[in-house]
Parts: C-alpha cells; sequence; structure tokens
C-alpha cells in the first residue's frame, strides 16, 4: 500500500483507495471517516470534550421541560443536506 505522505485536508472529500481509508482511520477514536466512490473524507474533532458539556446541557433542558410539563423536541448531531 501507498501511504499518502501529506497530511490529509480534514472536512473535504480526496480520492483515495479503500486501504489508504483503513490507514488513515484505524487507531484515530477522535476521528469520523467516510468513504464513497474510492473518495474518502475525514472529520477530525478539535473539541472533543464538547460532546461531554453538550449532553449535560441538553439532559439539563429535557429534565426541565418534562418537570414543567412543556413540550418539547431536539435534534443533535445532524448533519445538513446539500
Amino acid at each position: 500500500m501507498n501511504a499518502i505522505s501529506t497530511p490529509i485536508p480534514s472536512h473535504t472529500w480526496i480520492s483515495a483507495t479503500w486501504d489508504e481509508y483503513l490507514h488513515h482511520t484505524q487507531n484515530r477514536p477522535q476521528t469520523k471517516g467516510y468513504y464513497y466512490k474510492n473518495h474518502l473524507r475525514l472529520e477530525m474533532s478539535q473539541f472533543f470534550e464538547h460532546g461531554k458539556y453538550h449532553v449535560a446541557i441538553i439532559f439539563a433542558v429535557n429534565l426541565f421541560a418534562t418537570l414543567k410539563g412543556i413540550p418539547a423536541t431536539g435534534l443533535d448531531t445532524t448533519t445538513p443536506i446539500f
């Protein structure tokens, strides 16, 4: 396998083989990767701690709304469709 010698740009689709995709996503829990039609996309979280606080806030708001009888809906980790 030929490893890509330059850094992979984050949040960008680039041409790559399946082996290159596996090479760049294995053993990297902070990286979310996608592979589609011989292209890969990596999304690397720079704010890993953000998720912990995000969940706490969502839980608190939902608990408050439930206790007060306020109907509430929300979306989390959604991706826009282009």
